[in-house]
């Protein structure tokens, strides 16, 4: 199976500049040795603008061009997407859901044990009804934790954090910033 990855994670620090190409490579490529070694599990390249996967062990979607809306939901395992520029995902009712894209991105993950992200600048990151979510975002993004146990957050530039009815929030800021709390949370500055 060809796995749609684009130019983005392949080249180290990233087309747009941000330094998550690095993670991003290597997180493409952990995914990649997943979707080689189970590629019957329900697997899917996504070239439609609205991409599903529900009802199998696991889904893997890839999508490897801007703008994608991906969805994943009742799987037995796990759900996870990669994607590009301005890409939307909604992961529910698995296991675990995990999400690799680059700015401009939407993920929302709940009723899951377990959320995981990584995204460049502008995420708008939403994690509700999980026991642990964790996610590292580029500058000036916007992270929502409702109704978790551990919300952990790694922001590598300028964010906001909300954490609503959350046991433990943590937020961590690039160097140079400052973490300072809210009413509702925590910014990096």
């Amino acid at each position: 199976m060809d796995l749609p990855l684009g130019s983005r994670f392949r080249r180290g620090p990233g087309r747009s500049g941000h330094p998550l190409g690095r993670s991003l490579a290597l997180l493409a490529l952990v995914l990649g040795v997943t979707v080689l070694v189970g590629a019957c599990s329900g697997d899917r390249s996504c070239y439609d603008e609205y991409c599903d996967c529900h009802g199998r062990r696991e889904c893997i979607l890839g999508c490897a061009r801007d703008g994608c809306d991906l969805a994943c939901s009742h799987t037995s395992e796990s759900c996870g997407a990669i994607c590009e520029d301005g890409c939307s995902f909604e992961c529910h009712d698995t296991n675990h859901c995990s999400a690799l894209c680059d700015d401009d991105c939407r993920y929302l993950c709940h009723h899951a044990p377990s959320c995981a992200g990584e995204c460049g600048a502008r995420c708008d990151y939403e994690c509700h009804d999980v026991s642990e979510c964790a996610v590292r975002v580029g500058p000036r993004s916007k992270i929502t934790c409702r109704s978790v146990a551990h919300c952990k957050v790694d922001c590598d530039g300028p964010c906001d954090v909300t954490c609503r009815n959350v046991d433990r929030c943590d937020v961590s800021c690039a160097p140079g910033l400052t973490r300072r709390s809210t009413a509702g949370g925590y910014v990096c500055e």
